[in-house]
């Protein structure tokens, strides 16, 4: 997976294997977005070296790149932003709600797209993404977070702080009826909410950028 496929002319770049199998079950959740290769970059250092060679490239039409805003979702809006306009991208100051789509009428016509996890608006993680997805009834979700909150307060965390949600989130997996799915076998066994608002401007996202 981590070499570029020559007979898909539309990539998308993840940093991750969760971010490619979340990705992957909601494609096949949806028509129409099968038509793209997911490739896990295995880390954020890889994915950024790897993007600018895509626009010169005579075989890719179409590239996507999902990252994760981490603690400072600029920082990460710049590293993208700073290697796509030597190509002769016209990038805009922020990166829009909707996600990024842009076509560059220049010498290179790759069409290009980014995510920024979990919104594009706030900082955070893949996994603050799928919390969104949690039902808006669940009983489970306020007792995790309890529980995740007191034991940072009392310092029991052996985890980064900065890694919060992703504590929360595989807790609260932990406590469904077969425990310790991981993300995207969550979403096929529906404990997740796919039609949550997030989650369909990220669908819509996909749909835009692979049409």
């Amino acid at each position: 997976m981590g070499e570029l496929d020559k007979n898909s002319p539309k990539q998308l770049l993840v940093e991750g294997i969760d971010d490619q199998s979340i990705v992957k079950v909601l494609c096949e959740k949806h028509k129409g977005l099968d038509n793209f290769y997911i490739m896990n970059c295995e880390g954020l250092d890889n994915l950024l070296k790897k993007i600018s060679r895509y626009p010169k490239s005579s075989i890719i039409e179409t590239l996507g790149v999902i990252i994760d805003a981490d603690e400072d979702i600029n920082i990460r809006w710049r590293a993208i932003r700073n290697k796509m306009i030597p190509s002769g991208y016209v990038m805009p100051e922020t990166i829009p709600s909707n996600g990024l789509i842009l076509q560059n009428s220049g010498q290179y016509k790759m069409k290009f797209g980014l995510w920024i996890m979990p919104n594009n608006l706030i900082n955070g993680r893949i996994e603050d993404f799928i919390k969104f997805l949690i039902p808006d009834n669940d009983l489970l979700q306020p007792k995790a977070e309890k529980i995740i909150t007191e034991l940072e307060t009392e310092k029991l965390n052996l985890y980064n702080i900065n890694h919060h949600s992703k504590a929360f989130i595989h807790t609260w997996l932990a406590w469904q009826k077969e425990p310790g799915k991981k993300m995207g076998t969550a979403i096929t066994a529906k404990y997740l909410n796919t039609e949550e608002q997030n989650c369909q401007l990220f669908i819509d996202w996909l749909k835009k950028l692979y049409a």
